[in-house]
This record gives C-alpha cells, structure tokens and sequence, in this order.
C-alpha cells in the first residue's frame, strides 16, 4: 500500500539536460506519481513574474525532499549552483541516511572522487546516452526508487514518548518526531533571561532519538571497555570527590 502522503522528490540538473533527458526521465516517474508514491518537483516549478528569489523558491525545496536524484553530466559539474550547493548537500543526506538519493550518470563526464564512493545509476561505466535502449536504463532507475520506497513504508516507525533501552549502552531513550511546538518565554516574563524570548515557533524536521538521562557512570563504564579510554580522574566539589572511585554507576557520569 502507498503511503498516506507522497514522498518529496527534487530532480537537480543542468538546463542543457532539460531536453530531451529530463523530459524523458520524468515520463518514467509518472506511474510512481500517478501511484501517490512521489510528489516531483524541479526547478521548472518556479512561478514566473514572482517576486521571490529564485534561490528562495527552489532551496527550501532542496531541503524537504525526502527523496533527491542527481542527473550526473559534463554540464552538471560545470554549473555552479549544481556542483557547490546541490551536489555537496545531496551527497551529505545520503551519507547521514536522511534522504534517499540518486546518482543518475546521464551522460559521460570524468566523475568527481568524491561521488565514485558511492553507487551511481546505471552503472558507474555505462552512461544513460550510452546504453543501447535510454527507455530502459531510465525505467530501472525509477523501479529502484519504487522498490526502496516499498521497503521504506514496510519500516514501522518508532512510536513517540515510548522508553526504548539500547542494547549497547543500557540507557533508556525515547523517540522524538517530526512537529511543531513553541519555546521561548513570554516579553513580560521578569524572571527568563533576555535570550529567552521572546517565544518563538521551532520546527523539528526530522525525529531522533533522546536519552532520557544524562549518561550514567555504568554507561560510560561500557563505552570504556568497548574502546580501551581510561577513566577520568572524578570531579572534586569545595574539597571533596564526589562519586569516589566511581563506584556508584547510578550517578550522572
């Protein structure tokens, strides 16, 4: 079944790419579109005549996708935007597993070292232009998005506020998703320091996990055996130690 909502999809590419091969490209996403598994976007979506910057509209866009396909060519690399801002930014979300991400070798270029540590579509020796059937090449591309959205709506995600303790440092933590909420204090609070206000709305854009203790001693204690670090020597207060010879692993480390 296809999830409730779309996935965001950003296609970057140089505009010399943009015919035949983005057309060409997008042709073979439609079914996933059509399927409520995708919502595309790229940079032919910016309204003409607004008054909004063109890098207003389209970074933020950048930022949401939860999905991001490259098209790898002679006139990616030379294209400013393309090389320093999309390309370093796309390749740091598929290193932290933030976003799903697409290498597509459109057309052959000497490729960058730092894209060859990573799988590029359809193989790292064949470009789309070079491969006997493009149709072909480009569809396999778009059944491996469909098929790694499957295998991500068949993960349950973690239910929030619910303790979970991890098997390698024994501490308690609790999943924090994806939302919305106000923090700051009020103008009129006498009591908040002035880098408190005022109140401000923040907005969590992906979940992750919070301990729900500072570390303990006995965590600290594991950690220490996995690595071989010696202990610290133990903090002293108006003259004393507290916590002497760690023996306590319950305390705060």
């Amino acid at each position: 079944m296809p999830p409730t909502e779309p996935e965001h999809l950003f296609i970057s590419y140089s505009h010399d790419d943009r015919d035949p091969w983005l057309k060409r490209f997008l042709t073979h996403l439609a079914p996933l579109r059509n399927d409520r598994l995708i919502e595309i976007w790229n940079d032919q979506d910016i309204r003409a005549g607004s008054s909004e910057k063109w890098y207003d509209q389209l970074h933020p866009k950048l930022e949401k996708a939860s999905i991001l396909v490259l098209l790898l060519s002679p006139s990616f690399a030379a294209s400013d935007y393309c090389h320093k801002i999309e390309l370093p930014f796309a390749l740091e979300q598929k290193r932290t597993k933030r976003a799903l991400v697409y290498l597509v070798y459109l057309r052959p270029y000497s490729i960058e070292e730092t894209i060859l540590e990573f799988q590029v579509l359809p193989s790292i020796d064949t470009a789309v232009s070079e491969a006997g059937d493009f149709d072909a090449a480009l569809k396999r591309i778009a059944d491996e998005i469909r098929k790694d959205l499957r295998a991500k709506a068949r993960v349950v995600p973690p239910t929030a506020g619910v303790p979970q303790v991890h098997p390698k440092d024994g501490l308690s933590y609790v999943w924090i998703p994806p939302g919305e909420f106000r923090m700051g204090a009020s103008k009129s609070d006498n009591e908040a320091y002035e880098h408190e206000k005022p109140v401000h709305d923040v907005r969590i854009s992906k979940g992750f996990w919070l301990c729900q203790t500072p570390v303990t001693v006995g965590a600290y204690k594991r950690y220490l055996r996995e690595t071989g670090v010696a202990l610290p020597a133990e903090p002293i207060y108006l003259g004393t130690k507290l916590n002497a010879g760690w023996k306590d692993d319950r305390l705060p480390m």
